[in-house]
């Protein structure tokens, strides 16, 4: 899912984008259900990715070369 969001990046090709972001976000979902805990550890686990999410979207938008305009 990672490679079709710098890939969609790369080639500013939305779907892609969109395709990687929805399909990480069904990888954490389904983690989180997955996983036998307590309410509160879950939504630590939800945090947590939410913010490594954050900041990879941060990271490859600085990568992503600008079209000069």
């Amino acid at each position: 899912m990672l490679c079709l969001v710098v890939s969609g990046m790369l080639d500013a090709t939305r779907p892609r984008i969109v395709a990687g972001w929805l399909g990480i976000a069904g990888v954490i979902a389904a983690i989180t259900w997955a996983v036998k805990g307590s309410l509160l550890n879950r939504s630590i686990f939800l945090a947590a990715a939410g913010a490594v999410a954050v900041a990879l979207a941060l990271v490859l938008n600085r990568f992503v070369p600008r079209a000069r305009e």
